[in-house]
């Protein structure tokens, strides 16, 4: 019951006390029962090998409501032929087309905010992750009033998905407001894709940069083996996946550089040093925005979006020399891996600086997994951590930022972990900037 009380009011506590009790150690919550993974070690052992340790859990469980056996969420079996069909969509080429579709929506918030008015980062972020990843994935093919709907429907499905894991599956079902919530906006979503996926198909247009032209395009991924609903399943998984992690990882960026005006500094002083005469932001330019990219990389290890996750044992094992039987339910969190102090010297400190390639004691690749690791790591990884330095460079061009009294930066743990209520008021740094209007 002790542990029931606090793995609702302080998960993260709960999670940080188990280190303290040994690298494998019983949890149970009412009837659930698992084994917590704290020794990184351990979890690297779990993500190396999939066969034994497959993608499962109440989480899984109730994503897959949403998303079917998509990327994220498919059996082991599934994951081999999935990987290979989606992976021409994250080409280098592709993903360069992707981050022009980025830069642009970052550089048009970066305009509409406006001098003094008070900015909540998070809703910010999300509304521009979102609205790019729609547009990477369909080019056009769906309306700003679509995309309104569906970033929408997206938050309503979101919140109601960590809920749904932690309670009985009965309960989930009670016909109560917030469960038809969930499941018309689920559907409405999933019913919006599908439309998109048809249309295309009737049409055969597939040579467009977008994601859903990869997928269909049978030269490139081989994308005549995914069916309609198999297609729909890894646009739901995309959107669900890909904009979530990038929008809270930029607004806990944004909270740390504004508690640390000489950080803030150091990152405008990089973004005004580029050379690049007044143009916009882009992907050729990433490579000159180190300090950015280690900014963003740090927010990913100090609050990682997303920071417990689960597999099952699909035959019996042993793991850190204990016996482990089928079908036990493993969990691990990446917020316990990433502030282990052997990995991450002063874990507590918000520290860019840990990642720069001159630095002594530079984490192991091993200790960070914000994209997890080994065959199941994420596909969209290298587009995610683009996507992030681009928005926040853009940001900083224009913008100096300071957070309000009213913030409260608590990180609250649900299905990623996001900061409880961030307001920032910015004040610009360059000319044609439009001041909020007075009362």
């Amino acid at each position: 019951m002790l542990t029931s009380v606090r793995l609702a009011r302080d998960p993260l506590g709960l999670f940080r006390s188990l280190a303290a009790e040994g690298p494998l150690v019983p949890l149970r919550v009412g009837p659930f029962k698992a084994l917590v993974v704290t020794d990184p070690e351990l979890a690297g052992e779990l993500l190396a090998d999939d066969r034994t340790y497959d993608k499962g859990g109440a989480l899984y469980d109730r994503i897959r409501e949403l998303t079917g056996d998509g990327l994220v969420s498919c059996p082991h079996r599934q994951h081999r032929r999935q990987r290979r069909l989606l992976q021409p969509a994250f080409s280098r080429a592709r993903i360069a087309g992707y981050t022009e579709v980025v830069s642009g929506r970052a550089a048009a918030v970066a305009l509409a905010w406006r001098e003094g008015r008070p900015v909540d980062p998070l809703a910010e972020m999300l509304a521009l992750t979102t609205g790019s990843l729609v547009e990477t994935m369909f080019a056009g093919e769906l309306t700003e009033r679509q995309i309104v709907l569906a970033v929408a429907d997206y938050g309503t499905v979101l919140d109601g998905l960590y809920v749904r894991a932690v309670l009985p599956r009965v309960p989930a079902r009670i016909p109560v407001a917030a469960n038809r919530r969930y499941r018309r906006a689920g559907a409405r979503l999933r019913a919006t894709l599908a439309g998109v996926v048809a249309e295309r198909r009737r049409s055969g247009w597939t040579a467009g940069n977008d994601l859903l032209s990869a997928l269909l395009a049978p030269g490139e991924s081989g994308g005549a083996g995914f069916g309609d609903r198999e297609l729909c399943d890894q646009l739901v998984t995309f959107l669900v996946a890909g904009s979530e992690t990038t929008a809270v990882a930029l607004a806990w960026a944004i909270h740390f550089l504004a508690a640390d005006r000489e950080l803030q500094r150091r990152v405008q002083a990089e973004v005004d040093g580029r050379g690049l005469d007044g143009r916009a932001i882009g992907g050729a330019d990433l490579a000159r925005l180190p300090l950015t990219r280690n900014t963003v990389l740090e927010a990913l290890r100090y609050y990682p979006p997303g920071w417990l996750f689960s597999r099952v044992t699909m035959r019996a094992t042993v793991l850190g020399g204990q016996a482990v039987p089928a079908g036990r339910t493993l969990l691990y969190s990446p917020y316990l891996v990433h502030h282990r102090p052997e990995s991450y010297p002063d874990p507590e400190r918000f520290d860019p600086d840990r990642w720069a390639s001159e630095a002594r004691h530079r984490p192991p690749r091993s200790a960070f997994l914000a994209f997890g690791a080994g065959a199941r790591s994420c596909i969209g990884e290298q587009l995610g951590l683009a996507e992030a330095v681009l928005v926040l460079a853009t940001l900083a061009a224009h913008w100096e930022w300071t957070e309000l009294p009213d913030s409260d930066a608590t990180p609250v743990a649900a299905v990623s972990l996001r900061p409880k209520r961030l307001r920032v008021r910015p004040t610009a740094r360059v000319r044609g900037v439009v001041p909020a209007a007075q009362p």
